[in-house]
This record gives C-alpha cells, sequence and structure tokens, in this order.
C-alpha cells in the first residue's frame, strides 16, 4: 500500500543561512514544517507551496535561527493546515 503522505526531514546547524531549497513534484502541494525536537509531538508550519503543473525548485525562508541548539524540517504532501 502506498504512503499518501511523503515527507523529508533534515536538520539545519546554527551556522547555516536560514534558507531552505528543493524541487517539487507537478500537480502536488506540499507544507513546510519545523520543530526544535524530533521527540515532540508537534510540527509548526512555516509556509504552504501551491499545486502548479511543473516541477520546479523553491526556496523558502526559514525562521530566525532559534536558541536552540538543533531545528528540524520536513516537507510534507498532501498540504496539511
Amino acid at each position: 500500500m502506498k504512503n499518501p503522505m511523503m515527507q523529508t526531514i533534515c536538520k539545519l546547524g546554527l551556522a547555516l543561512v536560514g534558507l531552505l531549497q528543493f524541487v517539487v513534484q507537478a500537480d502536488l502541494g506540499y507544507t513546510v514544517q519545523f520543530r526544535t525536537n524530533l521527540e515532540s509531538a508537534i510540527w509548526n508550519g512555516i509556509t504552504g507551496i501551491s499545486t502548479q503543473s511543473l516541477v520546479r525548485t523553491v526556496r523558502v525562508n526559514a525562521p530566525n535561527p532559534p536558541p536552540e541548539k538543533e531545528r528540524y524540517y520536513r516537507i510534507v504532501t498532501p498540504p496539511v493546515p
């Protein structure tokens, strides 16, 4: 059975600029989320990526660097509220 939700998780260190770049597929919408602890149950939304008819590269500005030592990001489809 195919999983209806695809997700990618990446970790960015504090030294990196807060810009996420990834390729989105045609005819799919996405939500970009983050949290500071992988054990936490809550993902916080950053932005939604609307559906378009072509494959493209998207750049998303991440929130200001956190006081925490780590921040985890995920990109999910279909979009979530």
